[in-house]
């Protein structure tokens, strides 16, 4: 278990440790809260009636999906840079272990955003209610873990190009642009709206829009939602497990990773 985790933080280390703590500073907790605080403003003035609370949650689960699809979709192309990729891919050692523990550093560092845009935007809510806050935080955490298995899905789709800011910069323009925070559903095109069902945040962001809009949801419609997430969340991971054995076994051929 230890061994787990260090290898989660030397990932997160090649990524990161090269950032100054001042720098740190300003990634972690400056710009985010800017970043939210432009958006919430942004979009109450072009829809008035928009809940701050739905726009603060809903910008805080952006922020952090955008941190981890951004870092996890980066870990084989960081590997295949640094020349390690061949042993990686060589390593006896489970696939899914493999990557989990290269990977839970970003998803703890994902963590961090929300936890500290939520927390520093409480002075914004006009009511808090603990059971509000609650069903928000574990919608958040399904739209996290949904977006996570995205990255990992791209981190090996990556493999099959040499530009990794391609796939990940189009990736997240489709998921903002679709997620439903900034544009509301029912203001989208009709074919759009049926797609970013297919896309993770989508069913997370429409039940913290219900949270905290008149109609409210239960517990049981939360749960559904949640369900909607983690479903994508599994059909990320496969895919881009099956994926990976198909590029192992053109490897074995090749003699090569890079498939240009």
């Amino acid at each position: 278990m230890i061994r787990f985790f260090r290898m989660g933080y030397y990932s997160w280390l090649e990524l990161q440790g090269h950032i100054r703590l001042d720098l740190l500073l300003i990634s972690k907790l400056i710009n985010p809260l800017f970043t939210l605080l432009f958006f919430v403003y942004f979009v109450q003035y072009a829809y008035p009636d928009a809940a701050i609370e739905f726009l603060i949650l809903g910008n805080a689960l952006l922020m952090s999906a955008s941190v981890i699809t951004f870092n996890i979709a980066s870990i084989f192309s960081h590997e295949r840079q640094a020349g390690t990729l061949s042993l990686i891919i060589a390593s006896p050692v489970s696939r899914l272990l493999l990557f989990s523990s290269k990977s839970i550093g970003f998803l703890l560092d994902a963590l961090l955003v929300p936890i500290i845009s939520i927390g520093c935007s409480l002075l914004f809510f006009e009511s808090l209610h603990f059971l509000a806050i609650l069903m928000s935080a574990t919608l958040i955490f399904s739209g996290i873990i949904a977006a996570f298995c995205l990255g990992v899905l791209l981190s090996v789709s990556i493999l099959l190009i040499s530009e990794n800011m391609i796939v990940t910069n189009t990736s997240w323009v489709i998921l903002v642009a679709f997620s439903g925070v900034h544009i509301p559903p029912n203001s989208m095109p009709e074919l759009m709206e049926i797609l970013r069902h297919f896309l993770p945040m989508a069913h997370a962001i429409d039940g913290l829009r219900s949270i905290y809009s008149i109609s409210s949801i239960s517990w049981t419609e939360a749960l559904l939602l949640m369900g909607h997430e983690l479903l994508l969340a599994v059909i990320f991971v496969v895919s881009g497990y099956y994926l990976l054995a198909i590029l192992e076994r053109r490897a074995k051929v090749t003699a090569k990773l890079d498939l240009e």
